[in-house]
């Protein structure tokens, strides 16, 4: 809490939303206290997991589970819109499961509010599988139609075991989801109920999306057997993580709380909601490496690795942010990497940032920018499972 005022804003903006939350289709919202800068905000315990954990141990889940889950997100979706908010990052991760089976909508740190006079936003937010086309474009803003997009995404990332596209390079996919044909859920081992349902949620067109209610009338949601149970699949899901010795652990470990320290490096990657904190992408050249900083914001030595560039600060140009930046973080990976292969994929991986900026200018400015604030304001830890 003690970096700017801004996330602070952003930080009672998310209380506030979940205070206000009177829905059984959402997690409870309990309490919040502050330990020293740190504020926690206490959640209802869904001890059945998410919704991706079942698909990360059990492949994929059957029709008729898939037809329950997305009927009780509707149901909390339909809420949410009557409200006149927006969820923003529906997916799989984002659906929880009580220990008794129940659906339950969490992860509110993205979610908007949609004013009196303000029919839709324009703030560039999602996790980039499930975005729908008019976030990424950002021409004409946006309404909650975006939830009933990612709603089909999920539909398909639950019945599948994945989002559409899900095999490519996310920066990649933000380009392509725009242009490409809207996905469908393909085959004979489908009914002609989700696949209607499918393709009914994902209409290029926001304007052509239906709203929850007439989702929740559709054969797929209504015609779903009396005897569907999700429990069995979350007992075999925690069978599974028994027989691989995985116990969930804390998003922050005890240790970290206790030891936290400015200094500590942590060498993990993790691929994680997009959220621009209210900012627009700028296109601006100064940054917050090349700008004016406080003292208390700027980079240390003992923080900043050393880039090879002259040692007077200078006026990076779009181009300098790839060159300075993203292409020389790439290449210390590369330094890194124990195999040919994930060379070759590092060498990719550049090719394909090289590729995007000479296709949008400023990317690169834009992803230095939001990986110094996300990194400074949040200072990430992520989760390992022991083996």
């Amino acid at each position: 809490m003690e970096e700017t005022e801004e996330d602070i804003n952003i930080l009672i903006q998310e209380i506030n939303l979940l205070s206000q939350l009177r829905s059984p289709y959402f997690t409870n919202y309990v309490k919040t206290f502050v330990r020293g800068t740190t504020m926690w905000i206490v959640m209802e315990y869904c001890g059945g997991g998410s919704c991706s954990e079942l698909l990360k141990y059990l492949g994929k889940l059957n029709e008729q589970c898939v037809a329950l889950i997305i009927r009780d997100t509707l149901k909390g979706l339909e809420y949410l819109h009557s409200q006149r908010k927006i969820h923003r990052d529906i997916k799989a991760a984002n659906i929880l499961l009580t220990e008794k089976g129940e659906v339950k909508l969490a992860d509110f740190g993205v979610s908007s509010q949609i004013g009196v006079t303000q029919v839709k936003r324009d703030t560039f937010v999602g996790t980039p599988f499930w975005m729908a086309p008019e976030i990424i474009t950002c021409k004409n803003g946006y309404n909650e139609k975006v939830d009933i997009w990612s709603l089909g995404i999920t539909t398909i990332e639950l019945a599948t075991g994945s989002p559409p596209l899900s095999e490519n390079n996310p920066m990649k996919v933000l380009f392509d989801i725009p242009d490409l044909p809207a996905p469908l859920l393909k085959g004979d081992n489908y009914s002609c109920n989700i696949k209607a349902f499918v393709a009914a949620c994902l209409q290029k067109n926001p304007k052509l999306r239906p709203s929850c209610n007439i989702l929740s009338q559709t054969p797929f949601v209504t015609k779903i057997r009396r005897s569907t149970s999700l429990i069995p699949l979350i007992l075999k899901k925690q069978e599974k993580m028994r027989e691989k010795n995985i116990t969930p652990k804390s998003r922050i470990p005890l240790e970290k709380l206790v030891n936290m320290t400015n200094g500590a490096r942590e060498d993990y990657w993790q691929l994680s909601t997009i959220r621009t904190s209210g900012r627009k992408l700028s296109r601006s050249p100064m940054s917050p490496i090349t700008g004016e900083l406080s003292a208390s914001n700027a980079m240390t030595e003992e923080t900043t690795p050393e880039l090879d560039m002259p040692s007077k600060k200078l006026q990076l140009g779009y181009s300098d942010y790839l060159k300075y930046v993203i292409l020389y973080a790439l290449d210390k990976v590369r330094s890194r990497a124990s195999t040919e292969v994930t060379k070759l994929d590092v060498d990719t991986l550049k090719a394909t940032m090289e590729e995007f900026e000479k296709r949008q200018p400023g990317i690169s400015c834009a992803l230095v920018e939001e990986i110094f604030f996300r990194v400074r304001d949040q200072r990430l830890f992520t989760v390992h499972e022991s083996n």
